[in-house]
């Protein structure tokens, strides 16, 4: 009986195919068969002489070897490199679990399928191009892979599950492509991340999605997203500014313990701030509200003695937030009726008005058709009567460009 016809009438036959495999491969796999005639590698013996380099092949006795199984290369130590051959499609749940030696996985295009905690544990793997059919990165797939340092994810993800990349203290660079629209609770937690450019496709952040992650210094959070979920960013110690976008209703937990974090702006949608949102941050100083004022916890504000800036025509304010931070209308205006509006000896210039102490950046653009904007200046608003203030800008670098554009933000 020949292979092809032991692989038609039984099911499960690691053993039996083993026999009529050459030399090189009986000692080292055993297979089982697929549903549809290929074969799935359900385990990897480590003989002496073995390990090393891994190279699972295209095909044996002529038929495909298209998957790998449940934690068949798992715990083996020796194992240093992986090719997977090209008919691989899946490979799968804790394959290649705990292998601490594994320092490199070449995966063909042609996989889609890598089960959670596949690499978890492989503390040599230092970077990763994951296949670019891949649509989805699974739990704990990389988890505790401690010298990742580059993941480049394809286009086609959509889906980054939970705990993926926990505890990758030394993952610095990650690109998370368009495409991507959940990343699921814990995904990137206690892991080595220094900034993290979320893309506009994503609508969910999972609870503690970035949570501990210490050296994350900037992150961009895209208008798409409208759930943010509790602890999303708590203890990212390095996290200086942050912006909420308008779809987020409540902060939970969000930038606890986020210890050098100076300036937030929150979005129109925050309705509240509960549950240590902001506890230990101890170095905020302003909050910037484009909305009405938000319900906010005694607890969310605690060790933070931020100034609470809100908009003309909000509602809600009044002297404090809560029990801690004063509030300030956020109402600069250029006076374009003062004398001293125009060109003057130090350039192009005007008094600027509004709330006493208002710090205020007068950024200026060439065009408003898709303009860049660029700080010309930062301006403090002295006190001149009761809680009014005004500064003097002037740019004597007007007259380098054909126009010029000036509006003002916050720093």
């Amino acid at each position: 009986m020949n292979v092809k016809s032991i692989v038609t009438s039984l099911a499960s036959i690691s053993a039996l195919l083993l026999l009529g495999y050459p030399t090189g491969l009986r000692a080292q796999f055993a297979f089982t068969t697929n549903t549809d005639g290929s074969l799935n590698v359900s385990s990897y013996t480590n003989t002496p002489g073995s390990g090393g380099t891994v190279v699972v092949p295209d095909t044996t006795n002529g038929l495909q070897i298209t998957s790998i199984g449940f934690a068949a290369f798992g715990s083996d130590t020796a194992i240093t490199n992986v090719i997977l051959g090209t008919n691989m499609a899946s490979v799968g749940a804790s394959a290649f679990n705990a292998c601490s030696g594994l320092a490199s996985v070449t995966m063909p295009d042609g996989v889609t399928n890598i089960g959670q905690n596949c690499f978890f544990g492989c503390r040599s793997l230092t970077n990763v191009t994951v296949p670019r059919n891949l649509t989805s990165i699974a739990s704990e797939v990389f988890a505790v892979c401690t010298n990742l340092t580059s993941i480049t994810l394809l286009n086609k993800v959509s889906y980054i599950g939970q705990l993926a990349f926990w505890g990758c203290i030394n993952l610095t660079n990650v690109t998370i492509p368009f495409g991507v629209t959940n990343i699921d609770s814990g995904a990137f937690q206690t892991s080595g991340i220094a900034s993290a450019i979320i893309p506009g496709s994503v609508t969910t952040i999972g609870a503690n999605a970035f949570n501990g992650c210490f050296n994350l210094a900037s992150v961009s959070i895209p208008a798409s997203v409208i759930s943010l979920g509790q602890g999303a960013f708590e203890g990212c110690e390095s996290l200086t500014t942050v912006t909420i976008p308008n779809g987020i209703t409540s902060l939970n937990f969000t930038f606890a313990q986020c210890t050098n974090l100076t300036s937030v702006t929150i979005g129109i949608g925050v309705t509240n701030i509960v549950n240590y949102a902001f506890h230990d941050c101890i170095n905020l100083k302003s909050v910037y509200f484009m909305g009405n004022a938000p319900a906010i916890d005694v607890n969310s504000e605690t060790g933070a003695p931020a100034i609470a800036y809100y908009l003309p025509g909000t509602t809600g304010w009044g002297p404090m937030l809560g029990a801690f931070w004063p509030t300030v209308l956020w109402n600069p205006q250029a006076q374009t009726g003062n004398p001293s509006f125009g060109v003057g000896t130090n350039g192009f210039g005007f008094i600027i008005t509004g709330s006493s102490n208002l710090v205020i950046v007068v950024q200026a653009a060439t065009s408003l058709d898709h303009p860049i904007w660029l700080p010309v200046s930062t301006n403090t608003l002295n006190t001149i009567v009761g809680t009014n203030g005004t500064a003097s800008f002037s740019d004597p670098q007007w007259l380098n460009y054909a126009s010029r554009f000036y509006r003002f933000r916050s720093p």
